[in-house]
């Protein structure tokens, strides 16, 4: 399943890391594979492995993470990937830090995009610094 969450920002289960076609009809640039253990595709595109090994892993890597993909995601589209639902997490932090989408709207956003993308975290703990 993938979901556009923004023009250029793709997010994906790892069905969509292993399916070529999505990358064609896509046109991804940029693979983030935040798996331990899932590898990517033998295919032309920037591979950018970041292992989230548990949740206070993702805690300790996710601001550099949501930096990159704001750095990247005018002039690429971008497919984030995972096995546990940190590719949604991700999406909502992004569009809380980058995009300016209330801590208390994300959730709803996102379901608007794809009713059936899963946001159980308390995002209080993720405050801006």
């Amino acid at each position: 399943m993938i979901t556009e969450i923004i023009n250029g920002i793709y997010i994906g289960d790892i069905n969509s890391l292993l399916d070529k076609n999505i990358y064609k009809l896509y046109n991804i640039d940029i693979v983030i594979n935040l798996t331990t253990h899932y590898q990517f595709l033998d295919i032309k595109v920037s591979k950018i492995k970041y292992p989230i090994i548990n949740f206070t892993d993702y805690l300790d890597k996710y601001r550099k993470l949501i930096q990159f993909i704001y750095s990247k995601f005018i002039n690429y589209n971008i497919l984030i990937c995972s096995d546990e639902q940190y590719h949604t997490l991700t999406a909502a932090l992004f569009l809380i830090n980058y995009g300016n989408i209330p801590e208390y709207d994300v959730k709803s956003v996102l379901t608007n995009k794809n009713d059936k993308l899963v946001l159980d975290y308390d995002l209080s703990i993720f405050k801006k610094k």
